[in-house]
């Protein structure tokens, strides 16, 4: 199934789709942009409502992402967004969801420049 990654920069901004990824990674398949979302510990708030899943676990969170048919959100500064859209982009190009020409447009329209101290995302 997938989940689309949805973003927003602000409480009156309209969320903005970056495409699926996360849900669909087969076993042979590691995703990037999920590890460095664990490494930061984005998904620590999450722990209090799930007893399956540890959130520090790559496959855990692996498995949860091909489960779910949404998620909560999570916050990352603008430093760690910027990181993680260029990790989520390259994870989607190396699982041929996206096409090499569309890499620099999509990471140019994805990169935030603005001042914003907390970014959301969410996956549904």
């Amino acid at each position: 199934m997938g989940l689309c990654l949805y973003v927003s920069t602000s409480e009156e901004e309209k969320d903005r789709c970056f495409g699926k990824l996360f849900g669909y990674a087969d076993e042979d398949e590691h995703l990037y942009s999920l590890d460095y979302l664990i490494e930061i510990d984005a998904f620590k708030d999450w722990q209090k409502n799930l007893t399956a899943w540890e959130t520090t676990s790559y496959e855990d969170m692996t498995n949860l992402f091909g489960y779910s048919q949404s998620t909560d959100e999570i916050y990352l500064t603008p430093r760690q967004y910027n990181r993680f859209i260029v990790l989520y982009h390259s994870d989607r190009l190396n699982s041929g969801r996206i096409e090499p020409e569309d890499i620099p447009d999509l990471i140019n329209k994805a990169i935030y420049k603005g001042k914003a101290e907390k970014i959301k995302l969410k996956w549904g």
